[in-house]
Protein backbone atom coordinates (compact mmCIF):
# COMPACT_ATOMS: atom_id res chain seq x y z
CA UNK A 1 0.00 0.00 0.00
CA UNK A 2 2.77 2.36 -0.18
CA UNK A 3 6.46 2.54 1.91
CA UNK A 4 4.58 4.74 4.83
CA UNK A 5 2.48 1.94 5.91
CA UNK A 6 4.83 0.80 8.70
CA UNK A 7 5.22 4.29 9.91
CA UNK A 8 1.50 4.68 11.46
CA UNK A 9 -0.70 3.04 13.06
CA UNK A 10 -3.93 4.15 12.54
CA UNK A 11 -5.75 3.84 9.13
CA UNK A 12 -6.17 7.35 7.45
CA UNK A 13 -9.22 9.12 6.22
CA UNK A 14 -10.32 12.08 4.44
CA UNK A 15 -10.69 13.93 7.74
CA UNK A 16 -6.95 13.76 8.24
CA UNK A 17 -5.89 15.98 5.09
CA UNK A 18 -4.27 19.41 6.45
CA UNK A 19 -7.61 21.89 5.27
CA UNK A 20 -10.16 19.22 7.46
CA UNK A 21 -12.11 20.15 10.38
CA UNK A 22 -10.63 20.66 13.68
CA UNK A 23 -11.16 16.89 14.53
CA UNK A 24 -9.39 16.15 11.81
CA UNK A 25 -6.51 18.20 12.37
CA UNK A 26 -6.10 16.82 15.51
CA UNK A 27 -5.97 13.43 14.29
CA UNK A 28 -3.44 14.43 12.00
CA UNK A 29 -1.27 15.36 14.58
CA UNK A 30 -1.46 12.97 16.98
CA UNK A 31 -0.65 10.65 14.12
CA UNK A 32 2.73 12.41 13.59
CA UNK A 33 3.31 12.13 17.15
CA UNK A 34 2.79 8.60 17.32
CA UNK A 35 -0.47 8.91 19.60
CA UNK A 36 -2.83 5.46 18.27
CA UNK A 37 -6.04 7.38 17.36
CA UNK A 38 -9.25 5.88 18.82
CA UNK A 39 -12.12 6.21 16.94
CA UNK A 40 -14.02 7.37 20.04
CA UNK A 41 -11.74 10.54 20.08
CA UNK A 42 -13.93 13.43 20.47
CA UNK A 43 -11.37 17.05 20.91
CA UNK A 44 -12.76 19.84 21.87
CA UNK A 45 -13.41 21.55 18.60
CA UNK A 46 -13.87 24.86 19.59
CA UNK A 47 -10.29 24.89 21.56
CA UNK A 48 -9.00 23.69 18.38
CA UNK A 49 -10.36 26.20 16.08
CA UNK A 50 -9.32 29.42 18.06
CA UNK A 51 -5.42 27.45 18.51
CA UNK A 52 -5.46 27.80 14.55
CA UNK A 53 -7.33 31.14 13.93
CA UNK A 54 -4.73 32.82 15.76
CA UNK A 55 -3.69 35.42 13.13
CA UNK A 56 -0.12 35.22 13.48
CA UNK A 57 -0.11 31.44 13.65
CA UNK A 58 -0.20 29.01 10.75
CA UNK A 59 -2.18 25.91 10.83
CA UNK A 60 1.56 23.70 10.89
CA UNK A 61 3.02 26.08 14.14
CA UNK A 62 -0.49 25.48 15.73
CA UNK A 63 -0.22 21.68 15.25
CA UNK A 64 3.25 21.86 16.57
CA UNK A 65 2.38 23.64 19.85
CA UNK A 66 -0.22 21.64 20.40
CA UNK A 67 1.36 18.19 20.09
CA UNK A 68 4.96 19.32 20.16
CA UNK A 69 5.81 17.27 16.86
CA UNK A 70 8.18 17.59 14.68
CA UNK A 71 8.00 19.13 11.25
CA UNK A 72 9.08 16.16 9.70
CA UNK A 73 6.43 14.05 10.75
CA UNK A 74 3.87 15.85 10.32
CA UNK A 75 5.42 16.43 6.53
CA UNK A 76 4.99 12.51 6.28
CA UNK A 77 1.56 12.05 7.86
CA UNK A 78 0.53 14.76 5.74
CA UNK A 79 1.91 12.96 2.61
CA UNK A 80 0.26 9.89 3.36
CA UNK A 81 -2.82 11.69 3.06
CA UNK A 82 -2.58 12.84 -0.87
CA UNK A 83 -3.91 10.93 -3.86
CA UNK A 84 -2.05 7.81 -4.67
CA UNK A 85 -1.82 4.11 -5.88
CA UNK A 86 -2.28 1.53 -4.11
CA UNK A 87 -2.33 -2.45 -4.60
CA UNK A 88 -5.01 -4.79 -3.72
CA UNK A 89 -2.66 -7.90 -3.69
CA UNK A 90 -1.49 -11.51 -2.41
CA UNK A 91 0.43 -10.33 0.76
CA UNK A 92 -1.06 -6.87 1.00
CA UNK A 93 -2.89 -5.84 4.49
CA UNK A 94 -3.23 -9.99 4.59
CA UNK A 95 -4.84 -10.52 0.65
CA UNK A 96 -4.52 -14.25 0.22
CA UNK A 97 -5.75 -13.97 -3.31
CA UNK A 98 -6.00 -17.23 -4.24
CA UNK A 99 -10.07 -17.72 -3.38
CA UNK A 100 -9.51 -19.94 -0.65
CA UNK A 101 -9.64 -17.49 2.02
CA UNK A 102 -12.26 -14.61 2.62
CA UNK A 103 -10.44 -11.56 1.54
CA UNK A 104 -12.89 -8.92 2.24
CA UNK A 105 -11.46 -7.64 5.72
CA UNK A 106 -7.89 -6.93 4.35
CA UNK A 107 -9.32 -5.48 1.23
CA UNK A 108 -11.90 -3.40 3.40
CA UNK A 109 -8.60 -2.19 5.31
CA UNK A 110 -7.09 -1.25 1.72
CA UNK A 111 -10.35 0.94 0.71
CA UNK A 112 -10.42 2.81 4.25
CA UNK A 113 -6.89 3.70 3.71
CA UNK A 114 -7.67 5.53 0.63
CA UNK A 115 -7.51 9.03 0.33
CA UNK A 116 -10.01 11.24 -2.39
CA UNK A 117 -8.89 10.96 -5.40
CA UNK A 118 -6.78 7.74 -5.25
CA UNK A 119 -6.55 5.06 -7.67
CA UNK A 120 -6.90 1.03 -5.97
CA UNK A 121 -5.13 -1.63 -8.28
CA UNK A 122 -5.83 -5.04 -8.46
CA UNK A 123 -2.90 -7.39 -8.93
CA UNK A 124 0.24 -6.80 -10.93
CA UNK A 125 0.03 -6.12 -14.26
CA UNK A 126 -0.36 -9.19 -15.96
CA UNK A 127 -1.48 -11.16 -13.21
CA UNK A 128 -4.64 -13.13 -11.87
CA UNK A 129 -6.48 -12.85 -8.97
CA UNK A 130 -9.12 -14.17 -7.13
CA UNK A 131 -10.65 -12.65 -4.16
CA UNK A 132 -13.20 -14.21 -1.84
CA UNK A 133 -15.60 -11.65 -0.21
CA UNK A 134 -17.53 -12.95 2.18
CA UNK A 135 -18.44 -9.68 3.53
CA UNK A 136 -20.12 -6.85 2.14
CA UNK A 137 -16.77 -4.32 1.05
CA UNK A 138 -17.90 -0.66 1.77
CA UNK A 139 -16.51 2.17 -0.07
CA UNK A 140 -16.62 5.52 1.73
CA UNK A 141 -14.03 7.57 0.16
CA UNK A 142 -15.23 10.06 -2.85
CA UNK A 143 -13.59 10.02 -6.07
CA UNK A 144 -11.89 6.51 -6.60
CA UNK A 145 -10.83 4.72 -9.25
CA UNK A 146 -10.84 0.89 -8.77
CA UNK A 147 -9.01 -0.93 -11.61
CA UNK A 148 -7.77 -4.56 -12.74
CA UNK A 149 -4.87 -5.07 -14.73
CA UNK A 150 -4.63 -8.36 -15.68
CA UNK A 151 -3.60 -10.72 -18.67
CA UNK A 152 -7.13 -11.68 -19.04
CA UNK A 153 -9.17 -8.59 -18.80
CA UNK A 154 -10.57 -8.75 -15.75
CA UNK A 155 -7.58 -9.14 -13.54
CA UNK A 156 -9.58 -8.81 -10.53
CA UNK A 157 -12.60 -11.46 -9.58
CA UNK A 158 -14.39 -10.97 -6.86
CA UNK A 159 -16.76 -13.71 -5.79
CA UNK A 160 -19.04 -15.02 -3.07
CA UNK A 161 -20.88 -17.57 -2.32
CA UNK A 162 -22.84 -15.47 0.45
CA UNK A 163 -26.21 -13.75 -0.57
CA UNK A 164 -24.62 -10.14 0.40
CA UNK A 165 -24.33 -6.96 -1.48
CA UNK A 166 -20.62 -7.43 -2.78
CA UNK A 167 -19.17 -3.92 -2.59
CA UNK A 168 -21.44 -0.82 -1.85
CA UNK A 169 -20.46 2.91 -2.62
CA UNK A 170 -21.67 5.67 0.12
CA UNK A 171 -19.65 8.86 -2.03
CA UNK A 172 -19.39 10.58 -5.52
CA UNK A 173 -17.33 9.80 -8.31
CA UNK A 174 -16.41 5.83 -8.37
CA UNK A 175 -15.00 4.62 -11.44
CA UNK A 176 -14.61 1.42 -11.67
CA UNK A 177 -12.85 -0.52 -15.06
CA UNK A 178 -11.87 -3.93 -15.40
CA UNK A 179 -13.35 -6.08 -12.52
CA UNK A 180 -15.58 -9.27 -12.30
CA UNK A 181 -17.79 -10.11 -9.91
CA UNK A 182 -19.63 -13.53 -9.69
CA UNK A 183 -21.31 -16.11 -7.49
CA UNK A 184 -22.08 -19.81 -8.06
CA UNK A 185 -25.70 -20.78 -7.01
CA UNK A 186 -27.73 -22.88 -8.97
CA UNK A 187 -29.62 -21.21 -11.48
CA UNK A 188 -32.64 -19.54 -9.97
CA UNK A 189 -30.98 -19.69 -6.68
CA UNK A 190 -29.61 -16.47 -7.18
CA UNK A 191 -29.25 -14.31 -4.02
CA UNK A 192 -25.92 -11.71 -4.45
CA UNK A 193 -25.64 -8.34 -5.54
CA UNK A 194 -22.40 -7.19 -7.09
CA UNK A 195 -22.43 -3.35 -6.67
CA UNK A 196 -25.02 -0.61 -5.32
CA UNK A 197 -24.32 3.06 -5.82
CA UNK A 198 -25.76 5.01 -3.57
CA UNK A 199 -23.04 7.71 -3.50
CA UNK A 200 -23.56 10.61 -1.59
CA UNK A 201 -26.14 11.19 1.24
CA UNK A 202 -27.91 13.35 -1.41
CA UNK A 203 -27.46 11.05 -4.13
CA UNK A 204 -25.13 11.85 -5.91
CA UNK A 205 -23.26 8.93 -7.69
CA UNK A 206 -21.54 10.79 -10.69
CA UNK A 207 -19.83 7.27 -11.44
CA UNK A 208 -18.58 5.18 -14.10
CA UNK A 209 -18.28 1.44 -14.76
CA UNK A 210 -16.95 0.04 -17.84
CA UNK A 211 -15.26 -3.27 -19.21
CA UNK A 212 -16.43 -4.69 -15.73
CA UNK A 213 -18.67 -8.32 -15.76
CA UNK A 214 -21.02 -9.99 -13.23
CA UNK A 215 -21.88 -13.57 -13.53
CA UNK A 216 -24.43 -15.68 -11.69
CA UNK A 217 -26.00 -12.66 -9.73
CA UNK A 218 -29.20 -11.47 -8.45
CA UNK A 219 -28.48 -7.93 -9.52
CA UNK A 220 -25.10 -6.87 -11.45
CA UNK A 221 -25.65 -3.14 -10.97
CA UNK A 222 -28.07 -1.33 -8.53
CA UNK A 223 -28.30 2.67 -8.95
CA UNK A 224 -29.76 4.38 -6.18
CA UNK A 225 -29.44 8.78 -6.83
CA UNK A 226 -28.13 10.41 -10.16
CA UNK A 227 -25.51 10.74 -12.67
CA UNK A 228 -24.21 6.89 -13.26
CA UNK A 229 -22.39 5.54 -16.75
CA UNK A 230 -21.87 1.82 -17.27
CA UNK A 231 -20.40 0.77 -20.68
CA UNK A 232 -18.62 -2.23 -22.54
CA UNK A 233 -19.62 -4.07 -19.74
CA UNK A 234 -20.70 -8.15 -19.37
CA UNK A 235 -24.07 -9.39 -17.44
CA UNK A 236 -24.23 -13.07 -17.88
CA UNK A 237 -26.30 -15.96 -16.42
CA UNK A 238 -27.89 -13.83 -13.50
CA UNK A 239 -31.33 -12.58 -13.01
CA UNK A 240 -31.26 -8.45 -13.70
CA UNK A 241 -28.16 -6.76 -15.12
CA UNK A 242 -28.81 -3.04 -14.21
CA UNK A 243 -31.74 -2.33 -11.63
CA UNK A 244 -32.68 1.43 -10.98
CA UNK A 245 -34.06 1.50 -7.67
CA UNK A 246 -35.25 4.12 -5.03
CA UNK A 247 -33.55 5.98 -1.92
CA UNK A 248 -31.87 3.76 1.05
CA UNK A 249 -34.17 5.71 3.86
CA UNK A 250 -31.35 4.79 6.71
CA UNK A 251 -28.84 6.44 4.36
CA UNK A 252 -30.10 8.91 1.67
CA UNK A 253 -31.05 12.98 3.40
CA UNK A 254 -32.47 13.90 -0.02
CA UNK A 255 -33.21 11.71 -2.77
CA UNK A 256 -33.47 12.25 -6.89
CA UNK A 257 -33.30 9.60 -9.41
CA UNK A 258 -31.99 10.64 -12.89
CA UNK A 259 -29.07 10.35 -15.32
CA UNK A 260 -28.67 6.70 -16.50
CA UNK A 261 -26.34 5.75 -19.18
CA UNK A 262 -26.33 2.24 -20.27
CA UNK A 263 -24.04 1.86 -23.40
CA UNK A 264 -22.47 -0.87 -25.74
CA UNK A 265 -23.42 -3.40 -23.21
CA UNK A 266 -23.78 -7.03 -23.29
CA UNK A 267 -26.73 -8.99 -21.43
CA UNK A 268 -26.44 -12.82 -21.95
CA UNK A 269 -28.63 -15.72 -20.78
CA UNK A 270 -30.10 -13.11 -18.30
CA UNK A 271 -34.05 -13.43 -16.35
CA UNK A 272 -35.33 -16.56 -14.67
CA UNK A 273 -38.82 -15.32 -13.28
CA UNK A 274 -41.29 -13.43 -15.17
CA UNK A 275 -40.20 -9.95 -12.85
CA UNK A 276 -36.80 -10.23 -14.01
CA UNK A 277 -35.13 -8.03 -16.30
CA UNK A 278 -32.10 -7.31 -18.07
CA UNK A 279 -32.67 -3.66 -17.27
CA UNK A 280 -34.82 -2.50 -15.02
CA UNK A 281 -36.42 0.70 -13.85
CA UNK A 282 -38.71 -0.11 -10.99
CA UNK A 283 -41.79 1.91 -9.52
CA UNK A 284 -39.68 2.60 -6.42
CA UNK A 285 -39.21 6.74 -6.53
CA UNK A 286 -39.65 8.44 -10.32
CA UNK A 287 -36.95 8.25 -12.49
CA UNK A 288 -35.97 10.46 -15.73
CA UNK A 289 -33.80 11.69 -18.07
CA UNK A 290 -31.91 8.28 -18.98
CA UNK A 291 -30.62 6.75 -22.37
CA UNK A 292 -30.23 2.84 -23.20
CA UNK A 293 -28.91 3.35 -26.50
CA UNK A 294 -26.80 0.16 -28.40
CA UNK A 295 -26.52 -2.92 -26.21
CA UNK A 296 -26.82 -6.37 -26.89
CA UNK A 297 -29.18 -8.14 -25.76
CA UNK A 298 -29.16 -12.25 -26.60
CA UNK A 299 -30.76 -15.32 -24.81
CA UNK A 300 -33.13 -14.37 -21.85
CA UNK A 301 -35.24 -16.53 -21.17
CA UNK A 302 -36.90 -15.10 -18.24
CA UNK A 303 -38.45 -12.18 -17.47
CA UNK A 304 -38.07 -9.36 -20.04
CA UNK A 305 -34.83 -7.61 -21.46
CA UNK A 306 -35.86 -3.70 -20.50
CA UNK A 307 -38.84 -3.03 -18.55
CA UNK A 308 -39.46 0.38 -17.29
CA UNK A 309 -42.42 0.93 -15.20
CA UNK A 310 -43.19 3.88 -13.18
CA UNK A 311 -46.21 4.40 -10.53
CA UNK A 312 -49.75 5.72 -11.02
CA UNK A 313 -48.41 8.95 -8.86
CA UNK A 314 -44.71 9.06 -10.50
CA UNK A 315 -44.64 8.27 -14.22
CA UNK A 316 -40.86 7.71 -15.58
CA UNK A 317 -39.97 10.39 -18.35
CA UNK A 318 -37.67 11.51 -20.79
CA UNK A 319 -35.74 7.88 -21.33
CA UNK A 320 -34.39 7.45 -24.52
CA UNK A 321 -33.63 3.76 -26.00
CA UNK A 322 -31.77 3.90 -29.43
CA UNK A 323 -29.85 1.23 -31.66
CA UNK A 324 -30.68 -1.75 -29.06
CA UNK A 325 -30.71 -5.33 -30.64
CA UNK A 326 -32.63 -7.93 -29.20
CA UNK A 327 -32.33 -11.92 -30.40
CA UNK A 328 -34.00 -14.63 -28.70
CA UNK A 329 -36.11 -13.96 -25.55
CA UNK A 330 -38.94 -15.42 -23.80
CA UNK A 331 -40.44 -12.44 -22.61
CA UNK A 332 -40.91 -8.93 -23.86
CA UNK A 333 -37.35 -6.67 -25.33
CA UNK A 334 -39.33 -3.87 -23.91
CA UNK A 335 -42.01 -3.80 -21.26
CA UNK A 336 -43.07 -0.13 -20.59
CA UNK A 337 -45.78 1.00 -18.11
CA UNK A 338 -46.88 4.27 -17.03
CA UNK A 339 -43.92 6.10 -18.81
CA UNK A 340 -43.85 9.61 -20.36
CA UNK A 341 -42.08 11.59 -22.77
CA UNK A 342 -39.96 8.45 -23.84
CA UNK A 343 -38.69 7.25 -27.22
CA UNK A 344 -37.59 4.01 -28.48
CA UNK A 345 -35.77 3.61 -32.16
CA UNK A 346 -34.00 1.77 -34.62
CA UNK A 347 -34.72 -1.62 -32.49
CA UNK A 348 -34.36 -4.86 -33.89
CA UNK A 349 -35.89 -7.78 -32.01
CA UNK A 350 -35.72 -11.04 -33.42
CA UNK A 351 -37.58 -13.52 -30.89
CA UNK A 352 -37.59 -17.28 -31.07
CA UNK A 353 -40.30 -20.49 -31.03
CA UNK A 354 -39.87 -20.16 -27.56
CA UNK A 355 -40.94 -16.67 -27.34
CA UNK A 356 -44.04 -15.95 -25.43
CA UNK A 357 -46.32 -12.86 -24.92
CA UNK A 358 -45.72 -9.51 -26.19
CA UNK A 359 -42.25 -8.16 -28.27
CA UNK A 360 -42.50 -4.62 -27.64
CA UNK A 361 -45.20 -3.77 -24.84
CA UNK A 362 -46.92 -0.62 -23.78
CA UNK A 363 -49.03 0.14 -21.49
CA UNK A 364 -50.71 3.67 -19.30
CA UNK A 365 -48.40 5.97 -21.05
CA UNK A 366 -48.57 9.44 -22.59
CA UNK A 367 -46.47 10.85 -25.08
CA UNK A 368 -44.47 7.77 -26.42
CA UNK A 369 -43.04 7.18 -29.98
CA UNK A 370 -41.85 3.98 -31.41
CA UNK A 371 -40.10 4.82 -34.43
CA UNK A 372 -38.16 2.07 -37.17
CA UNK A 373 -38.35 -0.67 -35.04
CA UNK A 374 -38.87 -4.35 -35.82
CA UNK A 375 -40.13 -7.27 -34.61
CA UNK A 376 -39.97 -10.88 -36.08
CA UNK A 377 -40.46 -14.51 -34.95
CA UNK A 378 -41.78 -13.91 -31.56
CA UNK A 379 -45.82 -14.45 -30.13
CA UNK A 380 -47.18 -10.91 -30.64
CA UNK A 381 -44.85 -8.05 -32.35
CA UNK A 382 -46.38 -5.44 -30.72
CA UNK A 383 -49.27 -3.94 -28.34
CA UNK A 384 -50.88 -0.82 -26.96
CA UNK A 385 -53.36 0.05 -24.59
CA UNK A 386 -54.41 2.63 -22.17
CA UNK A 387 -51.86 5.42 -23.81
CA UNK A 388 -52.68 9.01 -25.27
CA UNK A 389 -50.30 10.75 -27.85
CA UNK A 390 -48.43 7.41 -29.37
CA UNK A 391 -47.14 7.58 -32.32
CA UNK A 392 -45.58 4.35 -34.59
CA UNK A 393 -43.68 5.59 -37.26
CA UNK A 394 -41.64 3.18 -39.65
CA UNK A 395 -42.59 -0.14 -37.09
CA UNK A 396 -42.60 -3.45 -39.23
CA UNK A 397 -43.94 -6.71 -37.65
CA UNK A 398 -43.36 -10.32 -39.43
CA UNK A 399 -43.34 -13.44 -39.30
CA UNK A 400 -44.84 -13.67 -36.04
CA UNK A 401 -46.77 -16.66 -34.55
CA UNK A 402 -49.70 -14.15 -33.89
CA UNK A 403 -50.84 -10.65 -34.41
CA UNK A 404 -48.45 -8.35 -35.11
CA UNK A 405 -49.99 -5.08 -34.03
CA UNK A 406 -52.36 -4.93 -31.62
CA UNK A 407 -54.55 -2.14 -30.77
CA UNK A 408 -55.89 -2.42 -27.21
CA UNK A 409 -59.01 -0.25 -25.34
CA UNK A 410 -57.78 3.17 -24.16
CA UNK A 411 -56.12 4.79 -27.07
CA UNK A 412 -56.17 8.45 -27.86
CA UNK A 413 -54.40 10.44 -30.56
CA UNK A 414 -52.79 7.44 -32.07
CA UNK A 415 -50.42 8.34 -34.87
CA UNK A 416 -49.62 5.53 -37.51
CA UNK A 417 -47.00 6.28 -40.28
CA UNK A 418 -44.92 3.45 -42.54
CA UNK A 419 -46.32 0.65 -40.43
CA UNK A 420 -45.66 -2.93 -41.91
CA UNK A 421 -47.33 -6.34 -40.98
CA UNK A 422 -46.70 -9.13 -43.19
CA UNK A 423 -45.96 -12.72 -43.26
CA UNK A 424 -48.21 -13.39 -39.29
CA UNK A 425 -49.54 -15.94 -38.64
CA UNK A 426 -52.69 -13.50 -37.02
CA UNK A 427 -53.95 -10.46 -37.91
CA UNK A 428 -51.22 -8.09 -39.31
CA UNK A 429 -53.11 -5.31 -37.16
CA UNK A 430 -55.52 -6.15 -34.70
CA UNK A 431 -57.67 -4.43 -31.84
CA UNK A 432 -60.11 -1.94 -30.50
CA UNK A 433 -60.67 1.36 -32.65
CA UNK A 434 -58.73 3.86 -31.19
CA UNK A 435 -60.05 7.76 -30.34
CA UNK A 436 -58.84 10.23 -32.75
CA UNK A 437 -56.51 8.17 -34.39
CA UNK A 438 -54.45 9.39 -37.24
CA UNK A 439 -53.65 6.86 -40.06
CA UNK A 440 -50.56 8.23 -42.13
CA UNK A 441 -49.30 5.77 -44.23
CA UNK A 442 -50.20 1.98 -43.56
CA UNK A 443 -47.93 -0.80 -45.88
CA UNK A 444 -49.94 -2.71 -47.99
CA UNK A 445 -47.32 -5.53 -47.18
CA UNK A 446 -49.98 -7.28 -44.28
CA UNK A 447 -50.57 -10.34 -42.93
CA UNK A 448 -51.80 -13.23 -45.00
CA UNK A 449 -55.23 -13.37 -44.81
CA UNK A 450 -55.01 -9.75 -46.67
CA UNK A 451 -55.83 -6.79 -44.73
CA UNK A 452 -56.88 -4.95 -41.87
CA UNK A 453 -58.87 -6.52 -38.94
CA UNK A 454 -62.03 -5.58 -39.52
CA UNK A 455 -62.61 -4.23 -36.00
CA UNK A 456 -60.33 -1.38 -36.41
CA UNK A 457 -62.21 0.69 -38.65
CA UNK A 458 -59.21 2.36 -39.82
Amino acid sequence: MGENNATFQAPVTRRTALAATAAGVVGVAAGAAGTKISATLKPDDNAVAELIGEPRSSTREALETLLDADRAAIDARLAYTTPRTLRIEAGVEGVDGTGQVDDSGAIQRILDSASRGSTIVFGLPGSSRHFRIDKTLVINTGQLRVIGTGADHYSASLHTAAPITMLQVRESGLILDQVAFSSSPERGAEQATGVEFLGSDAADIDGHVLRCAFFKLLRGVVMRGKNLRIENSLFSSGRTGIHVGGADKTFHQKFESRNLIAHANRFHAMGVKPDDADVMISNEHQHSASQINNNFFDYSWGGNQIAIHGAASAEHSAINMVGNSHHQMAGAAYSLDRVSTCKVSSAQVVGDTASEGVAVSLTNSNAVSLVDVSVSNHHVGFQVSDAVHIALRGVTASQNRSDGLILGRGLNRLTLDGVSAFGNDGWGITGVPPTNAYRGLVSSYLNQRGDLSPDLGL
